[in-house]
C-alpha cells in the first residue's frame, strides 16, 4: 500500500479508542504519520489472505524528521485480530513480530528514514522478519504504536507483505 489513494487508506482499519485520545494517525499527503504521547497507542491493519506452508516478508518506507522517545512502531502477522486498547502482538510470540522501530531496541531516537528492514530494530527471535502460515486463511497485518513522546512522529508509505517462496 503506498498510501497514495483514498482506495489504499480505506484498505487500513484502525482500533478504536484510545483512552485519551492522544494517539493519532494522519493520513495526508500519501502517507500515514503516527503520533502518541503519555503512553499512549493504536493500531492500523488490515486483513491478508495467505496459504499454509507460505513464507512473508514485511517493509514499508518510514521515517522521522525528530525521532522519538520512548516509544515503537512495529509491524506484527497473526491469526488474532487487533482489538481496541490492546496492544496487538500478533499470536502473542516474538515470531509475528516482523519488523519495528523500538527506542529501547535501539532505534529510532534519532531521525531517520528509509526502509524499516535497514533503519528499524531486530527482533532477535526473528532477525529475518519472516511470517511462514500455519494455516490458509486471513491473516491481520498490523502496526501498533505509542510512546510517551513521539515527537513530530513517525511517517509510513508503501507498505507490504510479499510471498518469499
Amino acid at each position: 500500500s503506498k498510501l497514495a489513494t483514498s482506495e489504499d487508506i480505506t484498505n487500513w482499519k484502525l482500533t478504536f479508542p484510545n483512552p485519551s485520545g492522544s494517539a493519532k494517525w494522519d493520513f495526508s499527503n500519501g502517507k500515514a504519520t503516527f503520533t502518541a504521547g503519555g503512553w499512549e497507542r493504536n493500531v492500523i491493519y488490515q486483513e491478508v489472505q495467505v496459504i499454509e506452508g507460505k513464507s512473508y516478508k514485511a517493509d514499508a518506507l518510514v521515517s522521522s524528521t525528530t525521532g522519538v522517545e520512548d516509544s515503537w512502531f512495529e509491524i506484527y502477522v497473526g491469526y488474532t485480530k487487533p482489538t481496541a486498547n490492546s496492544d496487538y502482538s500478533g499470536d502473542g510470540n516474538d515470531s509475528t513480530w516482523l519488523r519495528g522501530i523500538n527506542t529501547w531496541a535501539g532505534s529510532g531516537k534519532s531521525a531517520f528514514s528509509g526502509k524499516i528492514s535497514a533503519v528499524g530494530s531486530v527482533n532477535t527471535n526473528n532477525p529475518d522478519g519472516i511470517f511462514k502460515a500455519t494455516k490458509t486463511g486471513t491473516v491481520y497485518f498490523a502496526i501498533r504504536s505509542g510512546g510517551n513522546n513521539m515527537k513530530g512522529g513517525i511517517s509510513l508509505t508503501n507498505v507490504e507483505l510479499r510471498g518469499i517462496n
